[in-house]
């Protein structure tokens, strides 16, 4: 049902379970999830944001697993033209996304640095910025990078945040994100045409080779006492089981997947590890 390779299939059922996979493709059969927005919690509360949005005419409703987070009523409805957005007030980010950072804040409260290795548009750095948090960004996308730019200026947010290269990035004792490249699989509910771009084999998937290089990049900026976090748009196995951050040190906090059919979201996967010394 779900139209994948046998490969995938496989690892799906070694995780889920028969049981488990007809609940994900049930899911992923019954149309795109709803579309998530992120409270800007350094100028509004998410009570507030919610009133405001309804009464320009966008409906939501509060997530139940994610505090920062409302749903939209109508995926098609056009927040981003609200006084809401363009005031900072919102920024449109996925609930997986959403949960890592969260869950970084509970692991590790008294962070007051970061590092957002593969940025992107910057959703979780901005996040992070609206915690509180200063965060050094990179991308090797120029791009995104300047998405990310205005976006933090939009938020309010653009004194928390800075644009450099990992040549020129600070060590931290607070936390290092490396949400690498990926085969984007856990997207099949919003996307389902990623199922296509899969390898007719596990060897095949090449990306692996990309994940295990960034996150050992990623280890080195981590200081005695700080946080490692390693995430994928994926629910492989291959592409989250297999990773380990460089040298030696390391202790492990968590790993977490994220299912559709039971985090009604998208599928996302996170492993932390706190460094270890003094």
């Amino acid at each position: 049902r779900l139209g994948v390779p046998e490969w995938v299939a496989e690892d799906l059922v070694g995780q889920l379970g028969l049981e488990g996979v007809r609940a994900l493709a049930t899911v992923v059969e019954s149309g795109s999830p709803q579309v998530a927005i992120r409270c800007n919690t350094a100028l509004t509360t998410v009570s507030e944001l919610q009133e405001r949005l309804e009464k320009q005419g966008v409906s939501t409703q509060q997530s139940t697993n994610v505090p920062t987070a409302l749903l939209l009523s109508d995926r098609h409805a056009e927040v981003t033209h609200t006084q809401a957005f363009k005031a900072g007030h919102c920024e449109i980010q996925g609930l997986a996304s959403q949960a890592l950072v969260g869950r970084l804040l509970e692991v590790h409260p008294r962070a007051r640095s970061s590092i957002d290795f593969c940025a992107g548009s910057g959703g979780k750095a901005l996040a992070l910025a609206a915690a509180g948090v200063a965060v050094e960004c990179w991308d090797p996308r120029p791009g995104p990078l300047r998405e990310l730019r205005k976006r933090a200026v939009r938020a309010r947010v653009h004194n928390l945040l800075e644009v450099c290269p990992p040549d020129q990035m600070r060590p931290t004792s607070g936390f290092v994100v490396a949400d690498a490249p990926c085969s984007n699989l856990g997207l099949l509910w919003r996307n389902p045409t990623v199922r296509w771009s899969l390898p007719a084999t596990v060897d095949g998937l090449a990306v692996v080779a990309k994940q295990k290089e960034v996150l050992e990049a990623a280890s080195a900026f981590v200081k005695p006492g700080g946080i490692l976090a390693y995430a994928t748009c994926s629910v492989l196995s291959a592409e989250n089981r297999t990773v380990e951050p460089a040298g030696t040190g390391w202790e492990d906090v968590e790993a977490r997947t994220l299912w559709p059919h039971e985090d009604a979201c998208d599928g996302f996967f996170w492993r932390i590890w706190r460094r270890l010394g003094s």
